[in-house]
């Protein structure tokens, strides 16, 4: 909700183009932009680096139809057909390749039946828990 009142005041001021709204994050960063953006149309274009397992990120057991019940995979389903671009480092010690690939997959699938599978990538790089820029601008360019 939060992340909603803050767009509702940036999209009063006359330099922000409503039409060009990004989320990027980071690790916890990285669901809290898959999440806000399942929720949010505004955003336009959503970045979720070294945040994307196939699996629901809070693991308590308990399920109450709370948006964080739902995989990032499932989420992702949420933002189709916006662009979305993960990336995942291959040597993650925190978020696992091999979640990332299947998570990546799944989504994948939902873009293509949305009509959208250019507008979904998959970025794995060499290298840990981080974020890559060099492969974040061109698909903001390419989709603002």
């Amino acid at each position: 909700q939060k992340i909603s009142l803050v767009l509702d005041e940036l999209v009063k001021r006359p330099e922000i183009d409503s039409r060009r709204i990004a989320m990027i994050g980071l690790s916890y960063g990285g669901f809290y932009s898959l999440y806000a953006a399942a929720l949010e149309p505004r955003i336009q274009v959503v970045v979720a680096s070294c945040s994307f397992p196939d699996e629901p990120p809070i693991t308590d057991g308990k399920t109450s139809g709370r948006l964080v019940d739902m995989a990032p995979a499932d989420v992702a389903a949420l933002i189709a057909p916006r662009p979305l671009q993960v990336q995942s480092g291959s040597g993650d010690k925190l978020s696992r390749i091999e979640q990332s690939r299947r998570a990546a997959k799944r989504t994948a699938l939902v873009y293509e039946k949305t009509g959208a599978k250019d507008k979904f990538v998959f970025e794995e790089f060499e290298g840990g828990h981080e974020f890559r820029g060099s492969l974040v601008w061109p698909f903001l360019r390419k989709h603002l």
